[in-house]
């Protein structure tokens, strides 16, 4: 390691105070009533109608038990008041009946707050049967002239319980003012984060790492806009926990030198790459959950949000080493793609190629941070990528990158797909280029390379995720002449078709996404493979069918051309994804800087920001290729 790390003197990043959040969030309290005991008979019988009211003293409202008469006792069961209230919120029991004495009531405790109760239900036990006991101060109508006690007793168990949407827990009055706090302290974390990923570029310049940082920033910067948004910013305590629980981990990174680096041992190499690819799966992760509408579908996914605190948290003490979150019932045993993909013996081998990933170029610096951002960023998070004005959001599952010759699209894709491999999203990787190492195209016309295409990619798909293998098999074995059918037609009878069935029918599918599964097409109009206007133009009729885009949503397609194959003119005349020149020499590249909403009152200062500063609204950002 100590070979490819440079030694760069960087001062520690210094850690910015964060504003404390001063609101109080409401929660949900369940007031199982067990018994009332004492009441004295004279004056007062056990009946049905007699009720246990829970009044809250701020809002004045009053909730009531439905208590149950077995024989001269009567018990509450279940039947109990489920109230959104404060720590700070007070309440007072009462019993009251419905038809004697004119509704009156009968007896009351006095004012408590939930904090108390709290703590009396912990002192008492924290399960269902622990029950505590509250005075109740009996009404003069019922003690009368008895001369008996004054005082009964109300036994009961208070308790907080799991909620769908913990934004609904709030008063509309507050609703506001916790949204913006919590987006503030959001954006906090993100702005702390990406300053943590950018030292550690520093730290780690030209190594495996680069990239894979860059991945991380741009998908920190997607999620930064899904937080933006008035649409998707349902943010709640539990999102800020887990943005801080991430950037609390790379805190011991931070002051790492590039001399301590390279003594420290491949184990902190190791345990630095799994944690920055948890970084960018729990952004993943966090960016659903913002934008999901559906309160049982975001109560799951609040789950496995929750479950990235816990990892983080114990990534940063290193006393133990912590699995990445993963749902119980997934439904996939998505592999990392191999780097040679060859022919599954459970599937026909017939018009299909095997290929090899592309190799890292070493010995060529990498210098491609804002394009690898903007690709993650349209990989990893469901916003629109900022620096693409050619998107068509209703096809977003293709990303072409065009340039001229020698510009690096392959080194690019290389890179890309060490770390793509690496995060578990490489579905797969074809390339018309002929010239390259163990290809298996040399001495087939483009023509020929084009109409493997899809045989190749199902091939791949069965390796990379095997339990899709099943769906598609029985595809193969419905539809036996669709080999020989027109591409696009071939490719949804035995692939989509299938992946769809494979989606929907896994366990759980809807609150337990399957991560993005990338295929990068490359070498398009190559010297090795010049490809002819005709079969360009079958390649955009491709890419641009109804077949592609009935594809689930995580498979995507990585398309790098050439420009004078004028791919990207015909993709984005389809209104096809989205599109990205990488110029040769340069990277170019359009940038907007982003507007806060009149109602925000988010510091600009807190935005994730790139490399290269933004003087105005719009601008060109050029990076020198070493």
């Amino acid at each position: 390691m100590a070979d490819i790390i440079e030694e760069r003197r960087v001062s520690p990043v210094k850690r910015k105070s964060t504003p404390k959040i001063e609101f109080e969030e409401r929660k949900k309290i369940v007031f199982h009533i067990q018994s009332v005991e004492g009441m004295p008979q004279t004056g007062w019988q056990p009946l049905p109608s007699t009720t246990v009211f829970v009044e809250s003293i701020d809002t004045k409202q009053s909730f009531s038990t439905e208590p149950k008469k077995n024989n001269s006792n009567i018990t509450w069961h279940e039947n109990s008041p489920t109230m959104d209230l404060k720590d700070s919120s007070k309440v007072r029991f009462e019993v009251r009946s419905q038809y004697l004495w004119n509704k009156s009531v009968l007896a009351t405790t006095e004012v408590y707050d939930i904090r108390r109760l709290i703590a009396m239900q912990i002192e008492a036990g924290q399960d269902i049967t622990s029950f505590f006991s509250l005075v109740l101060t009996l009404a003069p109508s019922v003690v009368g002239k008895t001369g008996k006690s004054k005082y009964a007793m109300l036994n009961l168990n208070i308790r907080e319980t799991a909620v769908k949407d913990r934004n609904t827990q709030i008063t509309a009055i507050d609703q506001q003012k916790f949204l913006e706090a919590c987006q503030q302290e959001c954006l906090v974390y993100l702005h702390q984060l990406s300053e943590k990923m950018k030292h550690l570029r520093g730290v780690f310049i030209d190594s495996k790492f680069t990239p894979l940082i860059d991945i991380v920033l741009g998908v920190a910067e997607g999620v930064y806009k899904t937080i933006e948004d008035l649409v998707t910013r349902n943010i709640n305590k539990v999102t800020v926990q887990c943005f801080k629980a991430a950037d609390d981990a790379f805190e011991p990174y931070q002051s790492l030198t590039a001399r301590q680096v390279a003594k420290s041992g491949e184990s902190t190499l190791d345990s630095l790459q799994e944690i920055l690819c948890s970084a960018v799966k729990s952004l993943e992760a966090v960016d659903r959950f913002l934008r999901t509408p559906d309160a049982f579908t975001k109560d799951k996914l609040e789950f496995k949000v929750t479950s990235w605190i816990h990892y983080f948290e114990v990534q940063r003490s290193g006393k133990e080493v912590a699995d990445r979150p993963s749902a119980s019932n997934k439904g996939s045993r998505r592999v990392k793609c191999p780097a040679h993909m060859g022919r599954n013996t459970e599937l026909p081998t017939y018009n299909m190629l095997e290929m090899d990933l592309p190799e890292t170029y070493a010995y060529n610096p990498y210098e491609r941070p804002d394009l690898v951002r903007h690709i993650a960023e349209w990989i990893y998070s469901l916003s629109n990528p900022r620096n693409s004005p050619r998107l068509h959001p209703s096809k977003p599952n293709v990303f072409c990158l065009y340039g001229p010759e020698r510009c690096g699209k392959t080194e690019l894709a290389s890179r890309l797909t060490g770390c793509l491999g690496e995060l578990g999203s490489l579905g797969g990787y074809f390339t018309f280029d002929s010239k390259c190492a163990n290809s298996p195209t040399s001495g087939m016309t483009p023509e020929q390379i084009l109409d493997a295409l899809p045989m190749t990619i199902i091939h791949q798909a069965c390796t990379v995720e095997p339990d899709a293998a099943v769906q598609i098999g029985l595809a193969m074995s419905k539809n036996p002449g669709a080999i020989h059918d027109r591409l696009e037609v071939r490719f949804e009878k035995l692939f989509v078709n299938a992946m769809r069935e494979f989606d929907s029918s896994r366990p759980a599918a809807a609150w337990n996404p399957l991560s993005p599964l990338v295929f990068i097409i490359d070498g398009i109009g190559s010297s090795g493979t010049p490809v002819q206007p005709a079969t360009v133009r079958a390649l955009a009729d491709f890419l641009s069918s109804k077949a592609v885009s009935r594809l689930p949503a995580y498979i995507k397609f990585l398309v790098i051309c050439r420009s004078e194959t004028g791919l990207h003119h015909m993709l984005e005349e389809a209104g096809v994804g989205s599109i990205c020149e990488m110029a040769g020499g340069v990277l170019r590249v359009e940038y907007q800087t982003p507007t806060n909403s009149p109602s925000s009152t988010i510091d600009p200062s807190f935005i994730p920001t790139r490399d290269a500063p933004s003087p105005s609204a719009k601008s060109e950002l050029y990076h020198p290729l070493l």
